[in-house]
């Protein structure tokens, strides 16, 4: 290696809820090596821990024991049938980057990774995961005249015997720039042996999305978009998202830094994510910090329509404040409200404080969930 930088990051977050008598802290740690191989390959090497405060308990023989609940409270297991709660020191990213491999100009990456697709909302890491998602695979991006195409193949889920199908992700998108207008097309398919008791599908098999995301501005307004359309066998279901961001000159004038946001979504029933067949999406805040979709996310919860509003703002120098409101219908139903407050302390401790109100209409029990985040990076 030519060169290594070493760095990290840590965080420690505590969920209370007021419903329950519950005080959930745990603390993440992750350690980053960086290695400059040459001019034109490099390597990264990523060490994660992950430990809910109240774990280092013992059991009755007197021996350390880690048997919680995982921190959305199910439980996790490994693969062995091991509590898999407390991870302490192993990889979590591991992947080598080089350029112009193939003498094209494009660069390609394999290994282990932390992945994001698009907008995420089919495909991604969510960061707040105590243990985000990595995915094994290899990633090629080419300027091709302009168009950035990137492409991807991964394998999804390993089954381990050499005659199971495994499960694997591949697709590719491209960029397209008119007049301040952005669109990029993309392509993912899913294969391998499906096993789900919901869709009645037990075979050899694939899915697909097709869709294309889009952003611009009109008239001091930025809007992005998206549409996808997924099939898999008989099933056929579309989504779409919208959102619309304006900054507020008159709250700027006065040094509050104010921006006012409005989203909608809107799935079918039927319409799956990635997380269906083993892998995630970002789920964390798309409809309110509490959560309430889960892993599915906007796109993946089954027949579900959203309406987001906020607003951004800065109330003193410092401090940077969000206000949301979220009201979700379809199969789930509830409203939320949010509030968020970030600064960074002395010493570069980051922070962040939020409050969480639901009011569930199907029935569900709703309340107050109070967060704190700390979080440095070294």
């Amino acid at each position: 290696s030519a060169g290594l930088a070493i760095t990290g990051d840590a965080r420690v977050r505590n969920v209370a809820a007021d419903r329950f008598n519950n005080i959930d802290a745990d603390v993440r740690s992750r350690l980053n090596f960086e290695f400059n191989i040459n001019d034109n390959a490099s390597a990264f090497l990523q060490f994660i821990g992950n430990s809910n405060w109240g774990t280092k308990s013992l059991d009755t023989n007197g021996a350390a024991t880690d048997e919680p609940l995982d921190n959305d409270g199910s439980i996790n297991w490994d693969y062995n049938g091991e509590w898999d709660q407390n991870n302490n020191g192993r990889f979590s990213q591991a992947w080598v980057s080089v350029n112009n491999a193939l003498g094209d100009g494009g660069s390609t990456k394999i290994g282990a990774s932390y992945y994001t697709f698009g907008s995420g909302r089919i495909l991604g890491t969510d960061d707040w995961d105590g243990l985000p998602q990595a995915f094994e695979g290899i990633w090629y991006d080419n300027e091709a005249g302009g168009l950035n195409l990137h492409a991807f193949y991964m394998n999804a889920i390993e089954w381990g015997a050499s005659d199971s199908a495994d499960q694997d992700l591949m697709g590719m998108t491209f960029d397209y720039e008119l007049a301040g207008f952005a669109l990029n097309p993309y392509w993912v398919r899913q294969s391998g042996n499906f096993d789900d008791d919901v869709l009645e599908i037990n075979e050899l098999t694939h899915g697909d999305w097709l869709g294309a995301a889009f952003s611009g501005s009109v008239a001091g307004f930025g809007f992005d978009g998206e549409y996808a359309q997924y099939e898999m066998g008989d099933v056929e279901a579309s989504a779409w998202a919208l959102g619309t961001s304006l900054e507020l000159g008159a709250l700027a004038s006065m040094g509050l830094d104010s921006a006012i946001t409005i989203g909608m979504t809107d799935a079918e029933a039927g319409f799956a994510t990635g997380f269906a067949t083993g892998v995630s999406n970002a789920y964390n805040g798309v409809a309110g910090l509490s959560n309430q979709l889960g892993r599915g996310g906007v796109w993946g919860s089954g027949d579900i329509q959203t309406t987001n509003v906020g607003l951004t703002f800065s109330p003193v120098e410092g401090w940077n404040g969000a206000l949301g409101y979220h009201d979700v219908s379809g199969e789930m139903e509830y409203t939320e409200i949010d509030l968020t407050m970030s600064t960074t302390f002395t010493g570069g401790l980051n922070a962040m404080f939020g409050l969480s109100d639901v009011d569930n209409t199907n029935g569900a029990e709703g309340g107050k969930t109070f967060f704190t985040v700390l979080s440095m990076d070294f």
